[in-house]
């Protein structure tokens, strides 16, 4: 498992980066994920940050196809590269170590975003997110066993730490929206709508917990 994840984990920050030069040299994104985990340590992939592959304005997925940069797939693991910096500034601000599982397990859904559907059971037909499901759902439910009723709408303040889960919660609900219209076309991912959704989900939870953590009390919207 170790291993699949560290594969994964390698072929996302080369899709993200755009470390297509590296990729070339060795013989394509292909050659680099069936590589050996010892092979990928040895390697130094990131010798040069720039590498001008992309300054016409094209970039690689996983397989190699050649897509422009404003194709509408890479604005969705963008999305998704742009909640884990996200939640990489919550977690300078809350200590919760399950925010870093959650950031591991972004980087495969980047890198399962990033690959086209003819490619999708070569790279992950292996590759489940439901047990990871499971375990967001259990850490919402331990929460939630904390907190009183939800009788009208939360405002999105308090602390920096609660503002910034508010804003991994917005943007976690801007990469779920930017996926569906996707799932309609890969079934597969259908899964990661499901994740992404339970994310939100789990973010929203985490605020109302920090409340208490932190002696906070929460504001709620008032029609006036």
């Amino acid at each position: 498992m170790k291993i699949a994840f560290f594969l994964c984990y390698t072929l996302t920050v080369f899709i993200l980066l755009n470390e297509t030069a590296s990729i070339h040299q060795t013989g394509g994104i292909s050659t680099t994920i069936n590589a050996s985990p010892q092979t990928l340590k040895e390697e130094n992939f990131m010798s040069k940050i720039y590498t001008k592959s992309g300054d016409t304005g094209f970039t690689s997925l996983v397989g190699g196809a050649k897509v422009h940069k404003s194709d509408t797939i890479l604005d969705v693991y963008g999305t998704c590269d742009e909640l884990n910096a996200q939640i990489g500034v919550l977690i300078a601000e809350a200590n919760v170590p399950f925010l870093t599982e959650i950031q591991e397990k972004l980087f495969v859904i980047g890198g399962i975003l990033a690959t086209p559907l003819d490619k999708y059971e070569q790279y992950w037909k292996d590759v489940s997110l439901n047990s990871f499901l499971t375990k967001i759902e259990k850490e919402i439910d331990t929460m939630d066993e904390t907190l009183s009723p939800l009788h009208s709408f939360l405002l999105p303040q308090g602390s920096r730490a609660i503002a910034q889960t508010h804003i991994c919660r917005t943007v976690c609900r801007k990469l779920e929206r930017k996926i569906a219209p996707f799932a309609t076309q890969n079934t597969s991912f259908l899964e990661l709508l499901q994740m992404v959704n339970r994310l939100a989900d789990y973010f929203f939870i985490l605020t109302r917990f920090l409340h208490i953590k932190f002696c906070i009390e929460e504001k709620y919207l008032e029609m006036r």
